[in-house]
């Protein structure tokens, strides 16, 4: 069944069951996370980039305060939660369960050719990137993304502006990758572009429910969403470049990710 783009921006809210949980992307997550590791990139089983692989950059006194920082700002959020269950109650969101299900949705589309793993917490709070994808051949982050579980309420507006103001000087992460010489290095980065992917409640559960967990197998749901990813993609790219003043160093890496989007839909 093929599912256009109002499909996506147009369903509405929905109960979930067991199929359509994160719990159920978490061994899969494990899966690609391991993968990756052997490939030498840092990240934990949640496929999120490990602060603490980068002690040999900054340190283990300054990871320790960025550490504190994002526990007390996730204690704070999630309020009379108990330091071992944040991870979980956070998991029941809609926005924790759109960030797993586009890394899984992207890896499979793009592990030949690019690395896609979710920011380190510390990026996540601090500077509002939830994905970043890397060239693999190229070395370079062709972008940041930043996921909202909804399409029609203020914080998605507030999102689609915050996308606009960041990209006239572009991310920074503090945890940020590259690939030099073939090898993958740590280092902070700034200048790359960022962009927002939204998805309704209904549709990220579907999403999860739809998602064949395998590397090679993709379900005509999972095709029907990465394509609908890429299209807005497309589009906020197409924006983007009619847009004034946009530093130098955004505007190089646009043009990088103009060649790489056909690569996204080649993989399609």
């Amino acid at each position: 069944m093929k599912f256009g783009r109002k499909f996506f921006e147009e369903q509405g809210r929905e109960m979930t069951d067991p199929e359509s949980s994160a719990e159920k992307l978490l061994p899969f997550l494990k899966k690609i996370s391991e993968n990756l590791r052997n490939g030498g990139v840092p990240v934990d089983d949640n496929c999120r980039i490990s602060m603490q692989d980068f002690s040999d950059l900054y340190g283990k006194d300054k990871i320790e305060a960025d550490d504190k920082e994002v526990r007390e700002f996730e204690e704070s959020k999630y309020s009379n939660t108990p330091e071992e269950r944040i991870e979980e109650e956070k998991q029941k969101r809609n926005g924790e369960k759109l960030e797993m299900l586009v890394v899984t949705l992207f890896s499979k589309f793009l592990k030949d050719e690019f690395i896609v793993v979710r920011s380190s917490r510390y990026d996540d709070i601090r500077n509002g990137v939830d994905t970043i994808i890397l060239e693999k051949k190229t070395g370079n982050l062709v972008c940041a993304l930043d996921e909202v579980a909804d399409i029609k309420d203020e914080r998605y507006k507030e999102k689609v502006k915050k996308t606009a103001d960041k990209n006239k000087k572009g991310i920074k992460l503090k945890y940020g990758l590259k690939i030099e010489n073939g090898k993958l290095t740590k280092e902070a980065v700034k200048g790359a572009p960022i962009f927002y992917l939204a998805l309704s409640e209904r549709n990220i559960n579907e999403g999860i429910k739809n998602m064949s967990l395998t590397l090679t197998e993709k379900s005509d749901y999972e095709k029907d969403l990465f394509k609908y990813f890429t299209s807005s993609l497309q589009s906020q790219y197409d924006s983007l470049v009619l847009k004034g003043y946009i530093d130098p160093s955004v505007k190089g890496r646009l043009e990088t990710f103009k060649s790489v989007l056909e690569k996204f839909k080649e993989s399609r």
